[in-house]
């Protein structure tokens, strides 16, 4: 039968090659790191749902993208630190390394002709051998929280009583913020991290 003819041809594979992993895409490789935004509907998109979406996006475009080795291979592309579903983006970054050298302005004009709206890539640089992660190179965030009037007033009363009780909190001490990382907690005066 058709289940018979079928095993026969499984058993004539050869099962010491699909034994042993892949091996990474020899070099040389090209590095860039990539500025994009995500705004509109893409904020809902997960870290994981972005990850998915560059590689998809890169596919069209026909980037030679490099792939890691082993049994699970997987596109060299590394981002940077997640954002909360529902957060706008507007500067994230990502890393790619591709198997042929492309000019910044080339890969950011192939990845946003292939994108949605919403998702747009600003730039790209080229990477140098010792350059840092994006972890790494990143010491701060930049946040802007904006509150609709109703909720401003909701909270404090007025805008007026919000400056004037952060100003009060900064001018005695600071504000003290404890956050529970994986093994400790940690203490951070949020004042000294506010900007106006």
């Amino acid at each position: 039968g058709e289940f018979q003819e079928n095993d026969s041809k499984l058993r004539d594979r050869d099962y010491e090659a699909a034994a042993q992993p892949f091996e990474p895409t020899p070099g040389p490789l090209y590095g860039y790191r990539v500025c994009y935004g995500k705004l509109g509907l893409s904020r809902y998109l997960s870290h994981l749902e972005v990850g998915r979406l560059i590689d998809r996006a890169g596919r069209r475009a026909k980037w030679p993208i490099a792939y890691s080795g082993g049994f699970h291979p997987h596109p060299k592309l590394s981002f940077g630190p997640a954002l909360p579903v529902g957060v706008i983006g507007e500067n994230e970054f990502f890393d790619v390394e591709l198997t042929e050298e492309w000019s910044p302005e080339q890969l950011v004009a192939s990845l946003n002709d292939t994108l949605h709206e919403g998702f747009t890539i600003h730039s790209a640089v080229r990477l140098k051998a010792g350059d840092l992660s994006i972890d790494a190179s990143t010491d701060r965030f930049d946040y802007t929280v904006t509150l609709d009037t109703k909720t401003l007033l909701a909270m404090t009363g007025s805008l007026d009583k919000l400056i004037a009780d952060l100003e009060h909190r900064i001018s005695n001490g600071g504000w003290m913020i404890e956050r529970e990382m994986k093994d400790r907690r940690k203490t951070v005066n949020a004042a000294e991290i506010l900007d106006n």
